[in-house]
């Protein structure tokens, strides 16, 4: 009896991470939201903090760094440069979902 709830609490604590793995991976702008969020926690930034850091220009609200998928509706390519300037393009690169701002595509298209 204690194995079978041992492995069925296993099983539900490996199925959100692999719920969030598997929308990443079919969501390319998710998976980057989600790079977003952890360009500034890989800075010691909490989320909570993040909407105060940003110049006027990008005045997102506080809850849209709750989750990848709050933050998913607000990426535009601009603030993807200003993080990628920000912290460096390497945290925001992906193999899987490589990140082009808006001129790298205009040069590369060219």
């Amino acid at each position: 009896m204690l194995d079978a709830l041992g492995l069925a609490k296993t099983a539900a604590d490996l199925l959100p991470r692999a719920w969030t793995s598997w929308q990443e991976r079919r969501d390319p702008v998710r998976a980057q939201a989600a790079r977003v969020i952890r360009a500034f926690e890989a800075h010691d930034i909490a989320r909570t903090q993040i909407a105060r850091l940003l110049p006027p220009e990008f005045s997102l609200p506080m809850t849209a760094f709750a989750n990848p998928q709050s933050l998913r509706e607000k990426l535009t390519p601009a603030f993807l440069d200003w993080v990628a300037n920000l912290y460096g393009r390497s945290l925001l690169l992906s193999e899987e979902f490589p990140l082009l701002s808006c001129r790298a595509f205009v040069l590369c298209s060219r």
